[in-house]
């Protein structure tokens, strides 16, 4: 059986650069997978159309050139497409028919295709193909009896031994599906193409044929499916038509794509469960107060909410009370040393957004009760650890100049200068915490991200 092909394509890859058809260029436009022309899926997208899987892997990684690189390259395309399932972010598909068979009534129920394609891959190695499952019922003497209704339904005779007249006779018997048997095959070999660039069911004998065409829309298969789900009562047999009901469900775009066409999303995702504690970090809509003719002031609620990523409030092990502000940026800074310039980091607006922060919540709770951090976290592949501080962002306060020369005697501004630390995350280990349901230390709050931020600000 051929296998699919398999190409790579960087986040934030141009139109012209991708190496593809012009016809999956406009299939892979049709899913939404990019912004302006710039390529922003990441995860994996099969094509049943071209047979061709889509990998596209995150802007922070290099251009896997090797075997081993495009293996790692795979899993952590993998720990992608299992934690955007796991946050429900967009392109982690959802259907009105739930496959996952064990999941609990009443559960929120979503359907990897790739996790659909591994169960109808061990269920057909296990079971093979589908077939019709009937039981027909004769008083003719003839295959096997069943004693229960024959004692019920017959009247014996009795001599030496008891003589039934006219047995009932029930004969079970199984034959391949007019519609649901091909089906099956066909998508047991879609499968297989799928799961055949990540090394999955490379042993499995696939069954033979081709009645059905590639480009065949499978929803009008759903029909025969349901039609014989209302008959069905084994198990095995249920779970089967359902995950081919679901298969069909996809259209022919969607049937195999999985990951998330907003990284920054999953980036801010992942941070938020590694580095928070807090759920609720919205800080409500503001208070307007109108002066009425009387004199008196009437309140109102505006629009608009000031929202910090990311809180992180405890208490340390010597009754220190702590308050860590962080913000997940999406940002792969480049570094210009020659020209004293970087390129790809947040920009004046974000740093000042999130001194911003720091001040709105310092008029709470003062400095002298409680210690303050603030923080960027951008992705890194590191060596050896999850985190490391990379440096600080100051905003630009040029005005401050101007507004000095036009109050004669105010002098420079007083006080340590605002600014924001960053620090750079191993995403892949980030990945591998928040699927294993870890989070940041109270130890690590209060040894690293408070202190750090109190010296960069007196060193400021």
């Amino acid at each position: 059986m051929e296998t699919s092909g398999i190409v790579f394509i960087r986040e934030l890859t141009r139109w012209g650069d991708l190496p593809l058809s012009e016809t999956l260029k406009n299939e892979l436009a049709a899913q939404g997978f990019f912004n302006g022309t710039a390529f922003r899926f990441v995860g994996l997208y099969y094509s049943a159309r071209e047979n061709m899987v889509v990998a596209g892997y995150p802007k922070y990684r290099p251009v896997p050139a090797t075997s081993r690189d495009r293996r790692e390259t795979l899993d952590e395309i993998g720990q992608i497409c299992r934690l955007a399932a796991q946050a429900g972010l967009p392109s982690s598909p959802v259907f009105d028919d739930l496959f996952q068979p064990f999941a609990p009534q009443g559960a929120d129920r979503r359907t990897s295709p790739y996790e659909l394609s591994v169960f109808l891959m061990r269920d057909y190695a296990e079971n093979g193909l589908y077939r019709e499952r009937s039981c027909e019922i004769r008083r003719d003497g003839v295959g096997r009896r069943s004693w229960t209704r024959t004692i019920r339904y017959t009247q014996p005779v009795f001599a030496e031994e008891p003589l039934y007249l006219n047995p009932i006779t029930v004969r079970s018997r199984r034959a391949d599906d007019r519609d649901i048997t091909p089906l099956h095959a066909h998508v047991v070999r879609q499968c297989a193409r799928l799961l055949g660039p990540l090394g999955l069911g490379q042993g499995v004998r696939l069954p033979e044929g081709g009645e059905i065409r590639e480009e065949e829309d499978l929803t009008r298969y759903v029909p025969a499916i349901n039609a014989r789900l209302s008959r069905t009562y084994a198990d095995r047999e249920l779970r089967l038509l359902r995950a081919l009901r679901t298969w069909c469900g996809m259209s022919a775009d969607h049937r195999a794509r999985f990951g998330v066409v907003c990284p920054e999303l999953l980036w801010e995702y992942a941070a938020k469960r590694y580095f928070g504690n807090i759920a609720r970090t919205a800080s409500g809509t503001p208070w307007y107060y109108a002066l009425t003719e009387a004199g008196d002031y009437e309140r109102y609620a505006g629009a608009g909410q000031a929202i910090p990523d990311i809180l992180y409030a405890g208490t340390g092990g010597d009754g220190r009370r702590g308050l860590a502000i962080f913000d997940a940026k999406y940002y792969v800074p480049r570094w210009d040393r020659a020209g004293g310039r970087v390129y790809g980091a947040p920009p004046n607006a974000d740093i000042a957004k999130q001194i911003q922060y720091f001040h709105s919540l310092r008029q709470r709770w003062p400095e002298a009760a409680v210690e303050f951090g603030n923080a960027f976290l951008l992705p890194c592949p590191l060596e050896d650890r999850l985190y490391r501080y990379g440096g600080c962002a100051m905003e630009n306060d040029r005005q401050s100049r101007e507004i000095g020369g036009l109050l004669p005697g105010l002098g420079p501004p007083e006080g340590p200068r605002d600014l924001v630390l960053f620090y750079l995350v191993d995403p892949r280990r980030l990945w591998e915490a928040c699927l294993r349901g870890e989070s940041v230390s109270r130890e690590e709050i209060f040894s690293e991200f408070i202190p750090r931020f109190r010296q960069e600000r007196e060193r400021a």
